[in-house]
């Protein structure tokens, strides 16, 4: 968040959301010298309403999620504070409509949410053709959401590269691309933006 609000300066705006209420604190006490950034306390999802999620504590807080962990995920297996927490949810088009913005620039990182979050964004990615740039979970991949994300932004004209190692963009022509199964991140990009 802060670095995009540095990147984007006084002419744009980086709207920031989290739903786990000890994470967003933080991420308001950091963001409140940046003029450009808007936090929501919510989680962007499908549709508008509310969903468990899994809180695992401050110390591992980058899994927390609406999804189950396996036994032996390291979260599971050393939090000391494990909670199951609702929170509001609510999609990307409607908050885009609400708020009258017009996203350029999507970066997902929703612990395996993506594809729920992209479904709630069809209309800002069909109308505002943003770049977007999306971590997916290995978990993700082998239950077929991935494909799904694939084939959900090829339908809208994206081509989708893989962000390797050595930072190169590594062009992905099919969702089942033996790809690099050590890095999980992955750029959409408009085919008239290439």
């Amino acid at each position: 968040t802060l670095m995009a609000a540095r990147i984007v300066g006084g002419k744009g705006s980086v709207h920031s959301f989290e739903p786990t209420p000890r994470v967003f604190t933080i991420l308001t006490e950091n963001s409140k010298q940046y003029q450009n950034i808007i936090v929501r306390q919510l989680a962007l999802w499908n549709k508008a309403d509310s969903v468990a999620f899994n809180d695992f504590g401050l110390k591992h807080s980058l899994y927390n999620s609406v999804n189950d962990l396996p036994d032996n995920h390291i979260a599971k297996r050393e939090s000391r504070e494990i909670n199951t927490i609702r929170v509001k949810t609510m999609t990307l088009d409607e908050y885009c409509k609400e708020y009258k913005v017009h996203p350029d620039f999507i970066k997902l990182d929703t612990e395996g949410s993506e594809l729920q979050v992209l479904v709630g964004a069809r209309e800002v990615i069909s109308e505002f053709k943003p770049i977007i740039t999306l971590e997916v979970w290995e978990y993700a991949i082998n239950n077929g959401d991935f494909k799904q994300i694939f084939n959900l932004l090829e339908g809208n004209t994206y081509s989708c590269w893989q962000l390797a190692e050595d930072c190169r963009l590594i062009s992905i022509k099919t969702s089942d691309t033996n790809f690099d199964r050590r890095f999980f991140n992955f750029v959409f990009i408009p085919k008239d933006k290439e």
